[in-house]
């Protein structure tokens, strides 16, 4: 996801040191959603401190998108369902 991002954010003109600073903890709350782990604790989701116009632009515009990788729309149980991608039924896992 690193990659993607970053090419992503430097395509907005962002230079790449920045971009990769910002990069970083988009990919990772991007990799805690996708596992089911989306349970933020640190103390700062994203960057928002000596970023460049566009680099604050882009945090401005996509906060919504990361902050709800972090938090999800509802509770949720994690890492607690098998899905057969075959025909879509499904059991939770104890």
């Amino acid at each position: 996801m690193f990659p993607y991002i970053e090419r992503v954010l430097m395509g907005y003109g962002i230079s790449r040191k920045e971009a990769d600073t910002i990069a970083e903890p988009l990919t990772e709350a991007g990799i805690a959603h996708y596992a089911g782990d989306a349970h933020f604790t640190g103390s700062q989701m994203y960057p928002t401190k000596n970023l460049s116009f566009m680099g604050s632009l882009a945090i401005a515009m996509k906060k919504d998108v990361i902050e709800g990788m972090w938090k999800g729309a509802l509770p949720h149980a994690d890492n607690n369902i098998d899905i057969n991608l075959a025909d879509g039924t499904y059991r939770a896992v104890p």
